[in-house]
């Protein structure tokens, strides 16, 4: 998801919690780059889903599904985030925007 972001939504890549691969500093030919590593730094999926949870609350400037959702629902997530006192991120309170403003 994070490639077609920008283009489709006008999130820059970097504000997109996804799968992710190691990437190291280093000088090369006298100029610093950083290098993609071949190891992988997260994966969200599984074990590491939990990690990029977010509760999509916000059915005016994105979309609402929850525990009573007909699409997507975070029953089992949101439970074991209660059990395992996750940190679970709220679109509607603790974000101040979802998307960039439309240009002028």
């Amino acid at each position: 998801m994070q490639p077609v972001t920008e283009k489709i939504y006008g999130i820059p890549p970097e504000q997109v919690m996804g799968s992710s691969v190691v990437s190291e500093f280093q000088i090369k030919e006298g100029k610093p780059v950083l290098v993609r590593m071949p190891k992988v730094g997260f994966v969200n999926d599984k074990a590491g889903k939990p990690v990029g949870i977010y509760e999509h609350t916000d059915a005016d400037r994105e979309y609402a599904y929850d525990r009573k959702s007909h699409v997507g629902k975070l029953d089992k997530a949101l439970d074991q985030a209660d059990a395992n006192d996750w940190i679970i991120v709220d679109m509607k309170k603790d974000w101040k925007s979802v998307f960039p403003p439309p240009p002028k």
